[in-house]
C-alpha cells in the first residue's frame, strides 16, 4: 500500500542521495530527458548562471556519467536502494510495487528535479531551422567584413562548403579577439553536420569576427571554408 508516510520516506530519502538534473534546452527538441546520479544532491536552483555556463553544465554532467531516466531501469534501482535503506535503518519492510510507484509520483511532479534554463532566443533559432543560400559566394580573406557582435547577439555561421548558415549565438569572448558562440545546426549519429535545413543539435566554437555574419548571406560570404 502506497501510504502517504512512504512518499514522505521515500522524498527524503531522494533528496538525501540522488541529484535529478534536467536541460530546458532539451525541450526544444521535445526530448523531456532527465540526468539523474545516485550522489549527494546538486544544487543549481540558487547559482546564478549564463549561457555559457548552462552549457558547461551539460559537459559537466556527461564527462561524470551520469544516467538518462529511464521509467523501468530507472524505478527498479531506486526502489531496490530505497527498500535495503528503510529495512537498516527502520526494520520496515516495504514492496517493491510500492516504493516504486512512490518514486515515478515524485518524479513524475519534478519537484526534485534541477531545471537548468537557457536564453529564451535559442528556442526562436531552431525554430528558425538552418539557411541555404543561392548565387552568394565566399569572399577571399582581405574582403571580409569583421562584424560587431556582444553577448547575447544573434549570429549566423556557415562552416562547411554546402552553403548552408547556421544560426548561432555570442555566449562570450576570448582573449584573442574571437567570439565564443553556440551555433545550432544537424547531425547525424557521428556528429557529422548534414544538408538537413532542420536542427537537432549545437555546438560550441570560437570564430573570428569575419568568420560569421549578421545575416546567413553574410556568412556565406565570411565562410570559414
Amino acid at each position: 500500500m502506497v501510504t502517504d508516510q512512504l512518499k514522505i520516506d521515500v522524498e527524503k530519502f531522494l533528496l538525501k542521495d540522488f541529484s535529478f538534473v534536467k536541460f530546458e534546452i532539451y525541450n526544444y527538441f521535445n526530448n523531456n530527458k532527465i540526468y539523474w546520479a545516485h550522489s549527494k544532491a546538486v544544487i543549481f536552483q540558487n547559482m546564478e548562471y549564463t549561457d555559457k555556463d548552462a552549457f558547461k553544465i551539460i559537459d559537466t554532467i556527461k564527462s561524470k556519467n551520469w544516467a538518462v531516466y529511464n521509467e523501468k531501469s530507472t524505478l527498479k534501482y531506486i526502489a531496490s536502494e530505497f527498500k535495503l535503506f528503510s529495512h537498516i535503518i527502520s526494520n520496515q519492510k516495504h514492496k517493491v510495487a510500492d516504493i516504486k510507484v512512490a518514486v515515478k509520483s515524485i518524479l513524475d511532479s519534478e519537484k526534485l528535479v534541477q531545471i537548468i534554463e537557457f536564453n529564451p532566443l535559442i528556442s526562436d533559432l531552431i525554430n528558425e531551422g538552418r539557411h541555404r543560400v543561392k548565387n552568394v559566394y565566399p569572399q577571399e580573406i582581405k574582403y571580409r567584413q569583421n562584424i560587431s557582435a556582444k553577448i547575447g547577439d544573434k549570429v549566423y555561421l556557415c562552416d562547411s562548403s554546402n552553403n548552408i548558415a547556421n544560426p548561432a549565438y555570442v555566449i562570450g569572448n576570448f582573449a584573442n579577439k574571437k567570439l565564443h558562440i553556440a551555433y545550432f545546426t544537424n547531425l547525424n549519429s557521428d556528429y557529422i553536420e548534414t544538408q538537413n535545413l532542420k536542427i537537432n543539435g549545437w555546438a560550441l566554437i570560437g570564430a573570428s569576427k569575419n568568420e560569421v555574419g549578421l545575416t546567413p548571406e553574410q556568412a556565406i560570404k565570411n565562410r570559414m571554408c
